[in-house]
């Protein structure tokens, strides 16, 4: 009997970088020392030096948990090939990226928990240089702007668990291969779709979007074949997901296929799951997973996806902080349109199958009065008999877990209000 891989492997450092406007606040260490020491994010800081490594590090309590992080002054040299730009920064930033010499490195390994741990690094490499042109996440390959990163670190909630890794597709003439970025420095194998396509690729991310999300937020990769949900279905089927290790999995494509080969060196060759879909019971039962890209293509149309209760209250949190954005900017221009997720209550016979009282639904808004807001369903609810689609209904602030502006083509969200600070974006009147 063959032997099933686990979804867990021994996580590997978290790197990344803060480079500073200044090169001379980070040239004496004595700088980075005072800023750590004095800051009021962290319960205690003690500081050392690795004579095999010949590097500098710091041991950090926080929330009542020990972190060590060691850190290098190193050159510095932006690569737009390598890094993943997709963060809005501004034109200011990115030039004084391009012609910064160097950066404070670290590196972490995470503790028991992937979303505070990367909470704590962002919140180190800010404090060390808070006047920075940015964060560089080598291990997602991301960079990230120095306003964003200010506010998240003024935030009570941790950023969103989509920072902590980032999906890459890779094309040919004929496939999408898709993969992640980051999921290593939690202990868990990398994930990837194989032979998607121009057509599918963007849905088959989203929902690589959403097992990457799941792992971190669970904090766990159930082990190969075993089953993997991923959202519900209008029609009231499930997805269902499980993964094979690269060396059985690749055998269920061409040979050759984008993904394999010498496509893998470096940063592929080891430690990666390629997923995989169950269709029914009868395919588990049998392990005999099905290519993703054999799936319909509406397969993963309008899904129903579950966060963990840890996860809501995280976005509610970062939500209602920066409600004052929703409020102020839907108001001040007419063409401002907003969508917001909110809690309602399931019908009482349903709240077993729901898996709580409350199911969180997306409503357009038509108005916003202060903490009442009017709006419109734009889903179908699963679990709530008495209201549908088009109804409209009036919801409180207290009751929002999520929210979205749009405005001349771009979606503003509590996570990227930074860009209205920032004034990537500005909305006038």
């Amino acid at each position: 009997m063959a032997e099933f891989v686990k979804g867990t492997i021994k996580k590997q450092p978290s790197l990344m970088m803060v480079v500073p406007i200044n090169v001379e606040n980070i040239i004496n260490p004595e700088f980075i020392y005072y800023n750590l020491k004095n800051s009021k994010e962290f319960d205690k800081v003690y500081f050392y030096f690795n004579e095999k490594k010949k590097q500098p590090g710091i041991k950090i309590k926080y929330d009542g948990d020990e972190y060590n992080i060691s850190f290098c002054i190193e050159n510095f040299n932006i690569n737009q090939n390598f890094f993943n730009l997709t963060h809005c920064i501004s034109q200011k930033n990115i030039d004084a990226l391009r012609k910064a010499p160097l950066g404070v490195m670290t590196s972490m390994i995470f503790g028991s928990s992937p979303v505070k741990s990367y909470f704590l690094q962002l919140k180190v490499l800010n404090c060390i240089a808070p006047d920075s042109a940015g964060i560089i996440d080598f291990s997602a390959e991301k960079i990230y702007s120095p306003i964003w990163a200010n506010m998240a670190c003024e935030s009570s909630a941790a950023p969103s668990l989509t920072y902590i890794y980032s999906i890459q597709a890779v094309s040919d003439n004929k496939n999408v291969w898709l993969h992640t970025h980051g999921l290593k420095r939690c202990g868990f194998l990398e994930l990837e779709i194989l032979a998607s396509s121009k057509k599918n690729y963007i849905s088959h991310s989203d929902m690589l979007n959403e097992m990457a999300i799941s792992v971190i937020s669970n904090n766990n990769l159930p082990n190969e074949l075993e089953p993997i949900f991923v959202a519900s279905l209008p029609s009231g089927e499930v997805i269902v997901n499980t993964w094979l290790s690269y060396k059985k999995g690749i055998k269920m494509y061409e040979k050759n296929i984008l993904g394999s080969g010498k496509n893998r060196k470096h940063f592929h060759d080891k430690n990666s799951a390629l997923i995989f879909n169950y269709p029914n019971k009868s395919y588990y039962k049998k392990n005999t997973p099905v290519k993703i890209s054999d799936l319909d293509d509406n397969f993963f149309n309008n899904p129903l996806v579950m966060r963990t209760n840890e996860e809501t209250k995280r976005m509610s949190v970062l939500a209602g902080e920066r409600y004052n954005f929703l409020e102020k900017y839907f108001n001040i221009s007419n063409e401002v349109e907003a969508s917001v997720k909110a809690r309602l209550k399931v019908d009482e016979n349903k709240i077993m199958l729901a898996g709580g009282r409350y199911e969180h639904i997306w409503l357009n808004v038509s108005e916003i009065n202060g903490e009442k807001l009017s709006c419109r369903l734009i889903q179908e609810p699963f679990y709530i008999a008495g209201i549908h689609a088009g109804d409209n209904i009036e919801v409180n602030k207290e009751d929002i877990s999520d929210w979205k502006m749009f405005y001349k083509g771009n979606e503003i969200t509590p996570d990227s209000c930074y860009t209205l600070v920032e004034g990537i974006i500005n909305i006038a009147p």
